[in-house]
């Protein structure tokens, strides 16, 4: 007689511990979500003020780009929390944890997020400063504006559709 159930031999690793247990880095990244969404806006909005590269942009991010950042983040950190929820219940998993697809996404809009915010260019006085400007030197500025400015419309972007499929797959 056959004790196993009729459903163990087709996914023996299902039924596993390990299986079941997400990553320590699954963990750390769900509940970094929500924070991190604040600290990449803020990151982005005044993060050049530490190098000494605080200019004229500094307002204009604190009510357009670092808010909406935040936002979008702050929905890609709830639904983040749903579906860990969705596999405790489920029994996918035994505690939440973010999915790999979560995990990599968000480590993705993090980097950009720094990286903008590091080579972004602003203007103090008249004269263009960045933050890879006041660390690699005042040449360095004119590649901040390309480079930055790409990395800002990959961060938005990536977190817009990151949301944005998710919704629809809800």
């Amino acid at each position: 007689m056959n004790e196993k159930s009729e459903h163990a031999g087709s996914h023996p690793h299902v039924n596993s511990l390990a299986a079941r247990t997400p990553a320590v880095i699954q963990v750390a990244t769900l509940y970094a979500a929500y924070p991190m969404a604040f600290v990449s806006a803020a990151w982005i909005t005044v993060g050049r003020a530490l190098f000494g590269a605080a200019g004229d942009l500094v307002p204009i991010f604190a009510i357009s780009f670092g808010p909406a950042l935040a936002v979008i983040l702050c929905l890609g950190a709830r639904w983040m929390f749903r579906d860990a929820h969705r596999r405790v219940t489920s029994g996918e998993h035994l505690r939440v944890g973010a999915s790999w697809g979560f995990v990599l996404s968000v480590w993705a809009c993090w980097a950009l997020a720094f990286l903008f915010g590091m080579f972004i260019p602003d203007y103090r006085a008249g004269v263009p400063v960045s933050g890879i400007g006041a660390l690699a030197g005042a040449d360095y500025v004119g590649y901040g504006a390309g480079f930055g400015n790409t990395f800002g419309n990959f961060d938005l972007c990536h977190g817009y559709y990151r949301c944005r499929d998710r919704f629809q797959c809800q």
